[in-house]
């Protein structure tokens, strides 16, 4: 028990400062943030493969991984970040309070990444289950929400009929394994690697049926002004591994093996391998991505907790000219 907790812990809690923390005051360094999850997989292949090092030239940038969105959401507000991502609950209620922040993309669309586990000898079965028990989730993050809102009453449980138990990511296999809770909402990597060793059973294959999230690319308005360049270098690495991934799954899952390893994780490559499929890349706001916005600040103004609607389909908070002109 205490093993898997470690495991988890360094796979989703270590921090990993690249060099280049310090440079000549007119060369700034560009700090990037992303997550422990699959979906933050391009940013540590394009730092592997030395894309960022082609961009912005050896010690120009740094990049921290980062357990939740949402953290690297209040990294950014708190200007210790330039970019990172985060999902759009967050988003969508940072820019209803007016706070500083910038979209200007999408990372990646998660659903295929996420589902609900119960320990493997669990007697529950299926959603219909899961009323009267207790469910490992972070309170007040899009996952949260989207059980809440969508998936429990997708199968007739109302709120109320079951107890969200607040946990970080780090913590919840080792709760259902516990039998300190139910159930817990697990993101890949590390659904996988406790399905794979047999410490937990999906009770369904993904969340695509219910939602498909997507993480915001987000920017620090500040640094955009003064240096919008920088973006510009930095989605042209990130493409790259973009196009590595699409071209290379093999080489480019080797590499994410390797990363994931060196922070004391045990991945295989196949099981690397098979959950890099459920990476959706979804890199511009368009249309479908301006309607889910609106629609979840619509959700979230209905509860109370914001108090104006943001005009994302006007554009508010947007800047998505810098990702246009390198898909040029």
């Amino acid at each position: 028990m205490k093993r898997i907790a470690q495991v988890i812990v360094l796979l989703a809690g270590l921090s990993l400062w690249l060099p280049g923390q310090l440079r000549a005051a007119d060369k700034p360094v560009f700090r990037i943030g992303t997550h422990v999850s699959t979906f933050g997989s391009m940013d540590e292949v394009a730092a592997k493969k030395g894309y960022f090092d082609e961009a912005f030239g050896k010690g120009g940038y740094s990049l921290k991984v980062f357990a939740q969105g949402k953290l690297m959401l209040e990294a950014l507000l708190a200007n210790s970040l330039d970019t990172g991502f985060t999902a759009a609950r967050p988003y969508v209620a940072i820019v209803a309070k007016k706070g500083r922040v910038t979209g200007i993309g999408v990372n990646a669309l998660i659903c295929k990444t996420q589902s609900i586990v119960v320990a493997a000898d669990s007697p529950i079965r299926s959603l219909k289950d899961l009323r009267g028990k207790k469910i490992g989730t972070k309170i007040g993050s899009s996952e949260n929400f989207l059980l809440s809102s969508i998936i429990m009453p997708s199968v007739g449980i109302k709120e109320g009929e079951w107890t969200p138990v607040n946990l970080d990511n780090t913590d919840r296999v080792p709760s259902v394994r516990a039998k300190a809770v139910d159930a817990a909402q697990v993101e890949d990597p590390t659904l996988s690697l406790s399905e794979v060793n047999g410490w937990v059973r999906r009770l369904v294959p993904d969340f695509c049926p219910y939602d498909n999230t997507p993480m915001i690319q987000i920017a620090n308005p500040q640094t955009l002004a003064q240096h919008s360049d920088l973006y510009t270098k930095y989605y042209k690495a990130l493409l790259k591994a973009h196009q590595f991934l699409r071209d290379n799954p093999d080489e480019y899952a080797r590499i994410y093996t390797d990363a994931l390893n060196a922070r004391g994780a045990k991945f295989e490559y196949k099981v690397v391998r098979k959950l890099l499929d459920g990476v959706t890349l979804h890199p511009r706001i368009d249309a479908p991505i301006v309607k889910y916005l609106s629609d979840m600040a619509k959700s979230i103004h209905a509860t109370g907790e914001i108090k104006r609607l943001p005009d994302f389909a006007k554009g508010e908070s947007f800047n998505t000219k810098l990702l246009d002109q390198v898909l040029k």
